[in-house]
C-alpha cells in the first residue's frame, strides 16, 4: 500500500497537467469551468470536454451537461 500512493500522486497530477493543457487549447476561463461545475453538479474533466465540443461556448457546454 505504501508504494502505491506516490503512483497516485504522479498520476493525478499528470491527469491536472493534461486538464490545464486542455484548458488552454479552448482558451476557456477557469472561472467558466468553476461555474459549470458548480451548475451542472460534474467533474473538471467533464466541464472541460463539454466547453472543448462547443468550442468554448457555455451555454453550449451546460446544455451538453444536462441533457
Amino acid at each position: 500500500m505504501i508504494f502505491l500512493m506516490p503512483k497516485l500522486e504522479i498520476f493525478v497530477g499528470a491527469q491536472a497537467y493534461e486538464e490545464k493543457k486542455d484548458v488552454d487549447k479552448i482558451g476557456v476561463e477557469p472561472q467558466d469551468i468553476d461555474l459549470v461545475m458548480t451548475l451542472v453538479g460534474v467533474s473538471k474533466s467533464n466541464a472541460v470536454k463539454a466547453f472543448k465540443t462547443y468550442n468554448g461556448d457555455i451555454v453550449g457546454a451546460i446544455m451538453e451537461l444536462t441533457t
